[in-house]
């Protein structure tokens, strides 16, 4: 992963975005109590978190497959 970072600065922009959304999510989940609009961005930042991760997936999945000339 870390040589598509490399290569790809799409890719390493994907990788970034997930990591801080994570973050987010992190303070969310240490607060006590989530308002209505606390769990709305939560809802919202699991759905772009998922998001990122299938195309993060995607990918990887191609770069695997492609046979790069030594």
């Amino acid at each position: 992963m870390e040589k598509l970072k490399k290569q790809d600065p799409n890719f390493a922009e994907m990788v970034e975005r997930h990591k801080s959304l994570e973050s987010k999510l992190e303070e969310l989940r240490s607060k006590s109590y989530l308002s209505a609009e606390d769990e709305a961005l939560e809802r919202a930042l699991k759905r772009e978190k998922l998001h990122l991760r299938d195309q993060i997936d995607k990918i990887i999945r191609i770069n695997k497959n492609v046979v790069l000339p030594a």
